[in-house]
């Protein structure tokens, strides 16, 4: 861990907790992918799931 980001570490944590708390999770899944990584992929998904093709055949990216 670096040690620029030590100090936030405590609040970084209780807010999560609190989060978690607020929408009923379990669990959380951590993943090497950033943010943009994954609003990129929510798009994709998006994209797949409500566009047609030139055929009106479902679009696969």
């Amino acid at each position: 861990m670096e040690e620029k980001r030590v100090d936030i570490i405590l609040s970084g944590a209780i807010l999560l907790e609190e989060i978690m708390d607020f929408f009923g999770s379990r669990s959380i899944a951590r993943t090497k992918f950033a943010l943009r990584e994954g609003l990129l992929q929510q798009k994709i998904d998006e994209i797949e799931t409500t566009q047609k093709g030139r055929w009106g055949l479902p679009l696969i990216l």
